[in-house]
């Protein structure tokens, strides 16, 4: 009796095991021990080269499971697998489109290689795939030049952002958010940069208070790709100081006799000698030295004007009188601007 009750109870937990199946013959036994090796065609395209694309598929994978079973799991691996996506039907796409130039590929060379896996859930299979990029014009990076930007306190003229586009397509310009790009604004259709508000050295308005000014710079072109880049770039405010030498650069006769007739002193005294019974013209060619100065200087007559004219660039013409004394002091006061101050010097002009 015993022997009896324990045969039954085996033969009632095996039944439990066993499950129906339906299939196109009709119903089909199949226990949950059994597996499904599934297997991936080889002969899909392995290495295929395309143009990238968002929207065509590169490759489809083909399945051989003997089950047919519907459902399957894909999944990408290897050092390029972050540029592709696959699709629950297995179509491996682009989601990111990669440079011909610079290669983007782990190896540089263009070809990105990934590895497909397919499971369903019993069994899996792999197949390894090369995905060669080929050049397209319209794909291809701008590049931004310009790194640093002096620029003089107290003057509110713009900064150009010099880029060049990687295409024929036009760029646009912006500001990303990040430093102290809320300082300024750039014109997207130029890459004018201009302060909100005029700088001041002496009381600085970057994030750091020393005067030099970060900001990031976006480019982009006007093609489908829309290709994009970004530059971090500094701006140094320069201390204006004014003007505080004269200095001579030449020395031009108009009179034709050449520069015989006159000598520099030093750097605010000219001497000169003529013949009384002659009206002596000459030009001298000043210029100031400013300290932390690139932009030109404007120069103007305070006093003086009776014999000497001064052209806005510098150029000073002495214009003696026929029967002009000797050891004669000629002083000349002349303002010399930027474009936020101006410093005041006299020249003498000595005869004899």
């Amino acid at each position: 009796m015993t022997v009896l009750k324990k045969l039954l109870f085996f033969s009632i937990t095996l039944s439990t095991l066993v499950m129906s199946v339906g299939c196109s013959g009709g119903e089909a036994d199949y226990s949950l021990g059994d597996i499904t090796n599934i297997s991936i065609n080889q002969n899909i395209n392995r290495t295929p080269s395309v143009f990238p694309s968002l929207s065509t598929s590169i490759v489809a994978v083909d399945v051989q499971d003997p089950v047919q079973n519907s459902v399957y799991t894909y999944t990408l691996s290897g050092e390029d697998s972050s540029f592709f996506s696959i699709d629950e039907n297995g179509s491996l796409y682009f989601n990111k489109i990669p440079f011909y130039t610079p290669a983007e590929d782990a190896d540089s060379n263009n070809v990105f290689e990934i590895t497909i896996t397919v499971s369903n859930g019993d069994s899996s299979a792999s197949i390894g795939i090369s995905v060669s990029i080929a050049e397209d014009a319209d794909h291809v990076l701008p590049y931004i030049e310009t790194t640093h930007i002096d620029y003089l306190e107290n003057n509110s003229s713009s900064m150009s952002i010099q880029a060049i586009s990687g295409t024929t397509a036009a760029l646009t310009y912006s500001l990303d958010p990040g430093y102290d790009e809320t300082l300024f604004s750039i014109d997207a259709s130029t890459g004018l940069l201009s302060f909100v508000t005029t700088p001041d050295y002496e009381n600085p308005l970057d994030s750091d208070a020393d005067n030099t000014f970060m900001l990031t710079v976006r480019v982009t072109d006007q093609t489908g790709y829309a290709n994009t880049i970004t530059k971090t770039i500094t701006i140094s405010i320069l201390d204006l100081v004014t003007p505080t030498a004269l200095i001579f650069d030449a020395l031009v006769a108009t009179d034709g006799e050449g520069t015989d007739h006159y000598r520099i002193v030093d750097s605010t005294h000219l001497y000169t000698w003529w013949k009384n019974d002659y009206i002596r013209t000459y030009s001298v060619q000043l210029q100031a030295t400013v300290l932390n100065n690139p932009e030109p200087l404007s120069y103007t007559l305070v006093s003086g004007a009776s014999i000497f004219t001064l052209s806005t660039d510098g150029l000073l013409t002495i214009v003696l009188p026929k029967g002009y004394g000797d050891n004669a002091d000629l002083p000349v006061v002349i303002n010399v601007c930027n474009s936020g101050e101006c410093g005041q010097m006299t020249l003498h002009v000595q005869t004899d």
